[in-house]
């Protein structure tokens, strides 16, 4: 399902919720690897990963740790079990 707004769609999960939070999640997640004194590429996957993750979780506020941020860098899956 997708809706369309002036031109613009947005994917909606399969609950028909529109999911929130992707990008501000990407965000902190690379200002989190920059603040940590890490190389760009690192931060720029810590965004990547913690974006992802993101959308596992209710709502725009993201519940993951640091330990399943880093898994998924490590080319795990962004599926879990909650």
């Amino acid at each position: 399902m997708s809706l369309i707004r002036k031109g613009m769609e947005q994917a909606a999960s399969g609950t028909g919720k529109l999911r929130v939070g992707g990008g501000d999640s990407f965000a902190s997640g690379l200002i989190y690897g920059f603040l940590s004194g890490k190389e760009p590429q690192w931060a720029v996957e810590c965004g990547a990963a913690h974006g992802a993750l993101a959308m596992t979780t209710p709502g725009d506020t993201t519940m993951v740790t640091l330990a399943e941020v880093e898994r998924v860098m490590k080319g795990g899956t962004a599926r879990v079990s909650r």
